[in-house]
């Protein structure tokens, strides 16, 4: 991703509240086969990612893992929350941010998952998201579950705990597809 092409959505001071610049725009050769090693012998041991790669034992602590992505491990927590749980700051509600969402205060759109009726910027972020941080959790054209939360406090200017995002999609269900694909295969590049 090039995020000066995105320069007038501002999207470089959206992302960088929570350590993201860099994180989309990592751009490195990525071997399936061994994502998929790396992947299946995944586990996590106190604060640390394990893993066996062809007869390599890979054992990384979440700290140096979160700080070879440049990612902070601070924020909020949002893994299994939605816009319905969520404890807004300031009085802020549910209702607030699908205005935010979608620049619309109809609160019919409060429970409506397809992306079209987000504003371009939400879009293009939900894109982001799709793509680069919990790849394979949706469709782009639909957002659920932590999705439209996370794009709510970037939008926001909430500082999110991204790095716990990702490992906790990682341990999850989630992480594996039907057709073997494994998402996320540029994170085992970092060991």
């Amino acid at each position: 991703m090039v995020l000066a092409d995105f320069e007038h959505l501002n999207l470089v001071a959206i992302l960088s509240t929570s350590s993201l610049e860099h994180f989309v725009t990592i751009k490195e050769t990525v071997y399936p086969k061994l994502v998929h090693y790396f992947y299946s012998n995944l586990s996590f041991q106190n604060n640390h990612i394990r893993s066996r790669v062809l007869g390599k034992d890979i054992n990384i602590s979440f700290e140096k893992f979160a700080h070879l992505l440049h990612l902070s491990c601070e924020g909020v927590d949002i893994y299994n929350v939605d816009l319905h749980d969520f404890e807004y700051p300031n009085g802020e509600s549910v209702l607030t941010a699908s205005l935010l969402l979608h620049d619309d205060d109809n609160s019919a759109l409060v429970r409506n998952e397809e992306v079209k009726y987000y504003t371009f910027t939400a879009q293009v972020l939900t894109k982001i998201v799709f793509y680069n941080l919990l790849p394979k959790s949706g469709e782009y054209s639909h957002a659920w579950g932590s999705a439209p939360l996370l794009i709510y406090c970037l939008l926001k200017g909430i500082k999110v705990n991204i790095f716990k995002l990702i490992i906790d999609y990682m341990a999850s269900d989630h992480l594996l597809i039907s057709n073997g694909t494994c998402p996320l295969g540029c994170l085992s590049l970092a060991f």
